[in-house]
């Protein structure tokens, strides 16, 4: 139970409302004091105050994955895919959710997502949920070299013809809310911001897709990266203007040496409180 004197006032007077702000702010409080129990109990406070709302439940969601917690909002993704299974964004995100704990259905899930026949806003982020499928059975093939789902999985990845390039760095912004423009900047180590209005930059890098609605996704790729460091923002270019909250939540996959045996990834997530924002999701040194 948490009690009136143990929170802020603003909190208290959320309590009900549909934006999602108080809440997300209480529940990262709680999170960073340890207190994982009542972080949880604080974030649900968005999906029962705006019920029935996938984006609010993608936020929570999302939310719960940036705290390594993919066993509770994996209940959160299913229930989306339950509810709206004609968006290939539910299948990714349960697929991320259990890749680690039950990789057989997570290769069901990708696999959901490339046969899906999908609306055309969509396209892009099928492409990159082949991508992500091939980054997953490597994965798998470190971890569990032996296991016949492995095999399996390798080799229906040939099956299926899916390659990743061999890139130094490789770079997929997607984000939680439909019909909303998120922007991937990525500044090379000489300054040079690649961009929709500047899509190729002198040192080799290229922005391989620019989205405006769906969930995205924006990719980058630097065949061969230079020495230095690498920024990576996010800006909030727009949104449809219909929804009960301006915030979205993105999630930024950065690929070191894809396609090679040194192949890395890591994961950065953030939230973009309205429109206009620049966050800095990442610092990328090679």
């Amino acid at each position: 139970m948490i009690y009136e004197a143990e929170v802020p006032a603003d909190y208290l007077q959320a309590l009900g409302a549909e934006q999602a702000g108080p809440y997300r702010t209480e529940a990262e409080r709680r999170h960073g004091d340890g207190e994982t129990g009542a972080a949880i109990r604080a974030l649900s406070s968005v999906i029962e105050a705006n019920p029935g709302n996938p984006e609010a439940s993608r936020l929570v969601g999302y939310r719960l994955g940036a705290w390594d917690l993919d066993a509770v909002s994996a209940g959160i993704f299913f229930d989306i895919l339950r509810r709206r299974p004609y968006e290939p964004q539910s299948y990714r995100d349960l697929a991320y959710a259990v890749q680690d704990t039950r990789p057989a259905l997570a290769a069901l899930l990708f696999e959901a997502v490339l046969s899906g026949d999908w609306h055309g806003r969509f396209h892009r982020l099928a492409v990159v949920a082949a991508e992500e499928y091939a980054l997953f059975v490597r994965g798998q093939a470190r971890v569990a070299p032996e296991s016949p789902l492995t095999q399996y999985l390798m080799d229906r990845i040939l099956e299926l013809g899916i390659e990743i390039p061999r890139t130094d760095l490789r770079i997929t912004l997607s984000w939680n809310t439909d019909n909303t423009d998120i922007d991937l900047w990525v500044t090379a180590p000489d300054g040079e911001k690649c961009y929709y209005r500047n899509r190729t930059v002198a040192s080799g890098g290229e922005l391989l897709d620019d989205v405006t609605q769906g969930f995205g996704p924006e990719r980058f790729q630097d065949v061969d990266a230079n020495r230095g460091e690498y920024l990576v923002q996010a800006h909030y270019f727009g949104n449809n203007g219909n929804r009960l909250s301006a915030a979205t939540h993105v999630r930024l996959s950065v690929i070191r040496n894809a396609g090679t045996d040194d192949e890395t990834v890591e994961v950065h997530t953030a939230v973009l409180e309205k429109t206009d924002d620049v966050l800095t999701l990442a610092r990328i040194r090679f």
